[in-house]
């Protein structure tokens, strides 16, 4: 049974072990999937080490400075309560990186929250290949969302950078994306730039909600890419793409089998330990609980 198929209480207890000694760094990530989730693990560690040092942060609130600042001086839990916003800023993930080595010497157990979302994970592995490769835990909380709140939380939501801060912007470059496809497939030349493209367009239509369309364009890149005899760890990166975005639609069974086929085929060839096969066991483990 993966972390994410566990309830809430067993989750918890995972937590309480992994910052059970004051005087160790820890680095924990925390997806939830209602941001009520939040004020209750704080409380929860409150109430666990009533005596433990605590200190809780927003990224909206700090700039890296202030952020490095106050990590360094601190000692025992610090929460970083919307750190995909860091996940957003060139400036504070470079930064943070660079920082790595002196923050985990620290005696802080640094516990950082995310949403919901293969998005998220794979941000962190990306842009905080550093940080990721010594994180502790990560666990995937789940809690009934009123349902008057079910349409505002299922709205696309723009956390991405990528292509532009609004949806104007994002939509603009979305067109340029695709059009410099279309060049390029004329041509026939320049794969390598034309994959990178694909996936630059496949990350705006995510950020903008626009899943159908997504998955589309996921089809056309996948049929393109058998056709040119792409390897099996090329094809792999296109299957994740369409487990995303059929989990998006809630086409749960069939992003299972997208995500299955990706990590069999990272696993193969990285090894269990590799970012790619770590972000695929995520994504699988994401669409598992969804199933039930």
């Amino acid at each position: 049974m993966s972390v994410a198929e566990l309830t809430y209480d067993a989750q918890l207890k995972l937590l309480f072990r992994a910052t059970v000694n004051p005087e160790e760094f820890r680095f924990i990530l925390i997806q939830y999937n209602h941001f009520s989730l939040v004020g209750k693990v704080v409380q929860a560690l409150k109430a666990k080490y009533p005596d433990r040092p605590m200190l809780r942060l927003k990224i909206a609130d700090e700039n890296y400075s202030s952020l490095i600042q106050k990590l360094t001086t601190h000692e025992g839990l610090v929460m970083i309560e919307d750190f995909n916003r860091l996940l957003d800023d060139p400036d504070m993930y470079v930064g943070f990186n660079q920082r790595r080595d002196r923050i985990s010497r620290l005696p802080i157990q640094l516990i950082c929250f995310l949403p919901e979302g293969p998005r998220y994970i794979r941000d962190c592995m990306e842009k905080l290949r550093d940080w990721w490769s010594i994180r502790n835990l990560v666990l995937h909380l789940r809690t009934e969302v009123p349902s008057e709140e079910k349409r505002t939380l299922e709205a696309p939501q723009e956390v991405s950078s990528l292509g532009g801060y609004n949806a104007s912007e994002k939509k603009e470059e979305l067109q340029r994306l695709l059009n410099r496809i279309s060049e390029l497939e004329s041509t026939g030349e320049a794969s390598e730039l034309l994959d990178n493209l694909y996936s630059q367009a496949l990350q705006i239509l995510e950020d903008l909600g626009l899943y159908r369309q997504g998955l589309e364009l996921a089809e056309k890149w996948l049929s393109k890419a058998r056709q040119e005899g792409k390897t099996e760890v090329e094809l792999a990166n296109i299957y994740n793409w369409f487990g995303t975005f059929c989990q998006y639609l809630g086409e749960y069974q069939r992003a299972r089998e997208f995500h299955q086929k990706a990590l069999e085929i990272f696993e193969k060839n990285f090894g269990p330990d590799h970012p790619d096969t770590a972000r695929s066991y995520s994504n699988l483990a994401t669409v598992l609980q969804a199933l039930g």
